[in-house]
């Protein structure tokens, strides 16, 4: 009928699992770890989506920068 279940089997199944879950928690904090670099290898060069530091300055720069960053960000155009 039912599979008997010894005590030292369930342990084992326990045990086993205990590992996986510390080794899948090991996985996620080195992925975050990665995130966070990339993040931070973003942030640091500007690129991060929505967040331009530099383009009103680049903007203002030249007619030339003006209009290939308008036309790459969609941006409006403003008259220099």
């Amino acid at each position: 009928m039912y599979p008997r279940f010894t005590f030292h089997s369930n342990m084992e199944k326990i045990e086993r699992l205990q590992a996986e879950i510390e080794d899948k928690n090991f996985d996620i904090q080195q992925l975050e770890d990665e995130r966070a670099d990339m993040h931070a290898w973003i942030d640091k060069r500007g690129l991060r989506a929505g967040n331009y530091p530099l383009v009103p300055s680049i903007l203002q720069s030249t007619q030339v920068a003006n209009d290939t960053l308008s036309q790459m960000c969609l941006l409006p155009s403003p008259q220099l």
